[in-house]
Formats: C-alpha cells, sequence, structure tokens
C-alpha cells in the first residue's frame, strides 16, 4: 500500500512540474506579429519612403486600408519573437507605427482576435514602449515617428502570446 501510495504522489508530482513547465514555455513560443507603417504623405509615382526587414529583406507589401484611406505604407508579418525594421524616409514626413496581430478569418468569415503582447519598443535605441501593450488586428497600438528625409529609423520590437 505504501508503494502505491508512493506511486501516486510521484506522478502528481511530475504531471505538476510537466504542467508549469509547458504553461511557461507557451510564453515563450514564437507568435505571429504584424506592423503597419504608414504616412498620410502620399506620392503616387514613387514611395514616400523605404522599410526593410532584420537587415536586408525590404517590406514591400501595402493593405488595402491604406489605399482606401489615402496613405501609403507597408505590412510586415513576422512569426517569432522580435524584428528590426530599418525606416529610410525619402521625404520629411510622419511615419505611423500599428502594432497589430495578424489579420485571420475562421470558417464563418468572423474575424479572429489574435492577440499578441509587445514588450519592448525602441527607435534609434531609445525605448519609447515604456509598458507592454496588449493588441489584436482591430485594436492596435499606434506609435508616431517625425521623419526627415535622408535620415534613418531603427526600430525594434519584442513580443510574445497573450
Amino acid at each position: 500500500m505504501k508503494k502505491i501510495i508512493i506511486t501516486i504522489l510521484t506522478l502528481a508530482v511530475i504531471s505538476i512540474i510537466a504542467y508549469f513547465v509547458l504553461s511557461s514555455n507557451k510564453e515563450k513560443q514564437p507568435t505571429l506579429a504584424r506592423i503597419d507603417l504608414t504616412t498620410d504623405l502620399v506620392n503616387k509615382s514613387a514611395p514616400v519612403f523605404e522599410a526593410y526587414v532584420d537587415g536586408s529583406e525590404t517590406a514591400e507589401k501595402q493593405a488595402e486600408w491604406m489605399t482606401k484611406n489615402k496613405l501609403q505604407g507597408y505590412v510586415i508579418q513576422k512569426d517569432g519573437e522580435n524584428i528590426d525594421i530599418v525606416v529610410k524616409p525619402l521625404k520629411d514626413s510622419q511615419i505611423k507605427v500599428y502594432l497589430r496581430g495578424p489579420w485571420e478569418k475562421d470558417a464563418n468569415d468572423t474575424l479572429v482576435e489574435n492577440w499578441v503582447k509587445y514588450t519592448f519598443m525602441t527607435v534609434n535605441d531609445e525605448e519609447v514602449l515604456l509598458e507592454p501593450v496588449d493588441v489584436w488586428h482591430n485594436k492596435p497600438f499606434i506609435y508616431s515617428i517625425d521623419t526627415q528625409k535622408g535620415d534613418e529609423y531603427k526600430i525594434h520590437l519584442e513580443w510574445t502570446k497573450k
């Protein structure tokens, strides 16, 4: 009888430890995040700014909502835990950084609330996100950067699942 009780207690302890390890690991798992960069200074013949992701990849995609609202910009989605974006303005402008969750609809064509917790943001090594923010696609956090033509703006972001 004593062996049975010890075995049951051992299994219970192992189960509790496994639960906490897996739960804490969930927070560290990468998640898909979305960052929209926009400006209302529109030049139909050429972009107003360029954006580069993680050192080399050029951000190219513009969302339909930007065109409808007479904005110009880029949509960047990344699966992971962090991203580095370099913005190079081709004209003096204000660039808005929308921190969002990804756009996803379910089988009923309903928008899914994919929540992301942005935990850290810097612009040119200056911390600008003073506390974590929880966002999803339709509840973004917006940060504005006044930019000068020819300057370079380095944005670093970190996030986790909410």
